[in-house]
């Protein structure tokens, strides 16, 4: 396969797809695929004029008997026929994808098809997509199952997190059953190894994969009704979510967060939640959803001195209920409300003195007037909570993969989700193609075709294809190394800098230079951690110079800050490229902080925020 991606051929499509079309006629099958891959390489090509080369592609490989990558294009195509015909020439894996692919076209079909690819990838050893298709059959007691037999293979002093994920499977499994102590014991050795696995992911700075497992959390309070999981879950994932600047994010888990709560009549949590989404917005100079949080605030106080009254609970804890919704209360300027609550209190109270002073405060608010106050409703604002993918499904299939690029692509290939972005298929069917062609290649070539699938994954840039290019990264091999690199500067992620920082130390010097040219393309509100990390701690001058250029060209409250400190304290280097770079900008949370900041700075850093500012048009 590999002879098919690095053959000089050139043309337009339509000349390379009547060239395949002669050399298949003259029975030159190889020339033709040769050609053909070519074709398919000009990914916003006509779909028409695509699939056509795509299915001449397959009447290629079939002559030739790579039945692998004739499935392949197969799939692409949704050709049943073709990938009948080929399921008897194909391993176990490639037959279970068929299978699953089937499952989707025919839902009344469905159930059977997804028995059939779970026994196919059971076959082949690869236990977690055995029991996702059971899940999918609805055979949860062959799902749990596999899930146990997976939690017992993986070592969890090695791999705490993928450990944990299959305890957490088994715990699903099990309620599905109604087995409620298999669930709690699963539950519970879930449950610490997760929070050990997001303490060694915080510690080496993998902090989004330590999220990965705060979300589990949450989703395991869900399940089981334990709220301290939740609320475990919940403030680690919030803290994380905004320490990388994803404001609107971290609001939206406050507010699935609290109705997580309301639901579970935690009412007390609720409205501690509610007062740390009001601090937060209102730092982050969203006054609106701050006046929302005190409203909510001051409701859910009033809840937890109603529940207590109700259930005889002790007076003095509604007294201090009460007393903290009507503090909400006027801070929202609701004042009609604040003398109910005062009257209230005269009634709960017992001693005389304290009941007097109640009364007459609350006869003091008679006729007041509420204060208009601006707020939208909390959830019209900001949308409904979205968590990441099921984690507990998509980060075992990537441990199962192992970082094998072909797998990872044929995912893509067959994901539903992608169903309309072509270019993004027609990518993923090419480096489908090119890890073929690593697994196929000879020891000596073995590189070289690494180099390929390196390219071909380039262009895709989702989050599933990151393991392959960091399993890439990991070769021995300096052309290898250096291919991983260039496709890493499509990954606008955080986990891209763990590999970027690896690259930054290597002992070939175009490998670091590529790494650092990648860090000033990754310019992203979320990167602001790792590239602060980078400029503080990196021992390459250049590295430090290029994580700074990109700070300067993100616009979060932290990157401005940051930027202000070199300018006034960094080396006469570091304050020409902050400068450079900030006239590039075209934020504007630095040129606010800096209007701000500039009748108390110190003369120097007056001048250079001067020369800033008036670029900007901004009169000082």
């Amino acid at each position: 396969m590999l002879q098919y991606f690095v053959a000089s051929v050139s043309g337009t499509l339509d000349e390379l797809r009547t060239r395949a079309r002669a050399e298949l006629s003259s029975r030159s099958p190889a020339k033709a695929a040769q050609s053909l891959i070519a074709a398919l390489l000009l990914t916003h090509s006509r779909e028409d004029d695509y699939a056509s080369c795509a299915a001449l592609l397959g009447d290629a490989l079939e002559q030739l008997g790579e039945a692998r990558g004739a499935l392949s294009v197969a799939w692409y195509l949704g050709d049943q026929q073709r990938a009948t015909r080929l399921l008897g020439h194909v391993p176990p894996v490639d037959r279970g994808r068929t299978y699953g692919g089937w499952a989707l076209l025919e839902p009344r079909s469905a159930a059977g098809h997804h028995r059939q690819a779970a026994q196919e990838f059971d076959s082949a050893g690869l236990l977690v997509r055995a029991a996702i298709h059971y899940e999918k059959a609805q055979d949860a007691r062959m799902a749990r199952s596999l899930w146990a037999r997976l939690a017992d293979r993986i070592d969890a002093r090695q791999d705490a997190y993928a450990a944990g994920l299959a305890r957490f499977n088994v715990a699903r499994t099990s309620g599905m059953l109604d087995d409620a102590r298999g669930q709690r014991e699963a539950t519970v050795g879930a449950v610490h190894l997760l929070e050990e696995a997001a303490d060694r992911f915080e510690s080496t700075g993998l902090r989004e994969r330590a999220f990965d497992c705060y979300h589990v959390l949450i989703s395991i309070g869900e399940l089981t009704g334990s709220f301290e999981h939740v609320l475990e879950g919940a403030v680690n994932a919030t803290r994380i979510l905004a320490e990388d600047n994803l404001r609107y994010h971290a609001l939206r888990l406050h507010g699935h967060t609290l109705r997580l709560a309301q639901a579970q009549r935690e009412f007390s949590a609720a409205a501690s939640v509610a007062r740390e989404m009001t601090d937060y917005a209102r730092k982050q100079g969203l006054g609106r959803i701050a006046s929302a949080g005190v409203l909510r605030q001051a409701e859910l106080w009033q809840q937890v001195a109603d529940a207590t009254l109700t259930s005889g609970g002790p007076a003095q804890l509604a007294e201090n209920a009460l007393l903290a919704s009507l503090l909400a209360n006027a801070e929202a300027g609701r004042y009609s409300q604040v003398g109910l609550l005062y009257r209230k209190l005269s009634e709960v109270v017992s001693e005389a003195s304290r009941r007097e002073h109640y009364d007459r405060a609350s006869r003091r608010y008679q006729g007041a007037l509420d204060a208009q106050l601006e707020a939208d409703a909390l959830d019209e604002r900001l949308g409904e909570h979205v968590g990441p993918p099921d984690v507990w499904h998509e980060d075992l299939v990537e441990w199962e993969h192992r970082g094998n690029p072909a797998e990872a692509a044929a995912d893509v290939l067959l994901d539903p989700q992608e169903s309309e972005d072509r270019i993004t298929r027609r990518s993923a069917l090419v480096a489908r193609l090119a890890g073929l062609a690593v697994e196929a290649a000879a020891p000596n070539d073995v590189p070289r075709a690494q180099v390929v699938v390196a390219e071909q994954l380039a262009p895709i840039g989702l989050y599933q294809l990151l393991s392959p290019i960091e399993h890439l990264f990991q070769s021995p091999h300096e052309a290898v190394r250096l291919a991983a690199i260039r496709a890493l500067s499509r990954y606008f992620y955080k986990r891209t800098f763990v590999t970027l920082e690896r690259a930054l130390l290597d002992p070939h010097p175009p490998v670091v230079s590529e790494a650092t040219e990648t860090l000033e393309r990754l310019r992203f509100d979320h990167a602001f951690e790792p590239l602060a990390r980078i400029f503080r701690t990196a021992h390459s001058p250049n590295a430090r110079l290029a994580a700074l250029r990109a700070l300067a060209r993100i616009d979060v409250l932290d990157a401005a800050e940051l930027m202000l400190s070199v300018l006034e304290h960094g080396s006469a280097d570091e304050r020409n490229a902050s400068v450079t770079a900030l006239k590039m900008a075209r934020g504007g949370r630095f040129f606010e902080l800096a209007r701000s900041a500039y009748p108390q700075s110190s003369e120097g850093l007056r001048s250079t925020l001067k020369e800033l500012l008036q670029s900007r048009g901004i009169a000082v």
